[in-house]
């Protein structure tokens, strides 16, 4: 398609990716090293899924760089603590205490539900983290109370009375990560270490060639370098986080979507192909294919069932 300037080449790629869903996404990326963002539909209020897990982890990097908590304080895994859905704490005998760090770690890299409700009681609940993004500059995202998702879900919209976010600001929290910003150099470093531990690369991430075992110091050499944090419920899907090009170019990205048909969990959802759809044209827009050669990507028939000629 090199008769097509990058603008348009871009445009028309993120056309043909939202004729192939039901339903509707917006998505909010930005090259950190030249400032140039891309954004759709990025200031709407999206449901989360897991994503929220994001500012939980801050929370936790705040308060510990306050002084009120350390990361090696312990919390004791109890029955009234143990949630089901994603994670491994539910299949694990309660009694044990957990490390902050630990339990940080469970909550990221698989998502663990019991890890996660553990960290937030200890901070004082959704209340906390809410202040803490709006005292950040994210207002948009917002943990809902019990009583707001009981009125939420009692209005239809089940996958939006956990929690809300603009893709514009969920990005800029991955941005501030990736460039030193959150709470200080230090803790964005370890968060960044731990994003990038992530299991469950099936989304934005999912036609990118990644090293996805790179070492501590996030060295890369041939392939991208992920550190992200996804989320699914019924019928949706965001995903959120930083890629580091060989040549040092980082993207901060949000892509997040509904209204999907499908409301089932496998990793062939629609809305997890349409998340990787877009994440290849973000990447495939910033990728300096004249120094670095071509993008890496993963073989896969959705791209061209999807993009036709424009996947070229």
């Amino acid at each position: 398609m090199t008769d097509l300037s990058p603008t348009d080449l871009l445009q028309q790629r993120l056309a043909a990716a939202a004729t192939h869903f039901p339903g509707h996404y917006g998505l909010a990326a930005r090259n950190l090293r030249t400032g140039e963002e891309i954004l759709v539909d990025a200031d709407a209020l999206y449901p989360t899924a897991s994503t929220y897990k994001v500012p939980v982890m801050i929370e936790v990097f705040r308060r510990v760089e306050l002084g009120e908590m350390d990361l090696t304080d312990e919390i004791v895994f109890t029955k009234e603590t143990l949630r089901l859905g994603s994670g491994v704490m539910r299949d694990l005998t309660p009694g044990r205490a957990w490390t902050l760090h630990d339990l940080i770690v469970l909550m990221i890299i698989v998502s663990d539900n019991t890890a996660t409700r553990m960290l937030l009681q200890h901070v004082g609940g959704h209340a906390a983290v809410n202040a803490t993004m709006r005292e950040l500059g994210y207002p948009s995202h917002v943990i809902h109370s019990a009583a707001e998702r009981a009125a939420i879900d009692a209005t239809g919209e089940l996958n939006r009375g956990l929690a809300e976010c603009a893709p514009r600001d969920l990005m800029a929290m991955l941005a501030a990560i990736a460039e030193d910003r959150m709470i200080s150099p230090d803790a964005s470093a370890e968060m960044r270490r731990i994003l990038g531990r992530q299991h469950y690369l099936n989304q934005a991430s999912r036609f990118l060639g990644r090293d996805q075992y790179t070492d501590d110091a996030g060295d890369v050499q041939q392939q991208i370098w992920v550190g992200s944090k996804s989320g699914m419920m019924s019928g949706m899907r965001a995903d959120t986080g930083i890629w580091r090009f060989p040549d040092g170019t980082q993207i901060a990205f949000a892509v997040m979507n509904e209204g999907s048909a499908d409301h089932d969990f496998g990793t062939e959802h629609e809305g997890d192909i349409l998340n990787g759809v877009l994440g290849w044209i973000i990447a495939s827009h910033w990728w300096d294919a004249a120094t670095l050669g071509p993008l890496p990507t993963v073989a896969s028939p959705y791209l061209t069932q999807i993009l036709g000629d424009l996947a070229r």
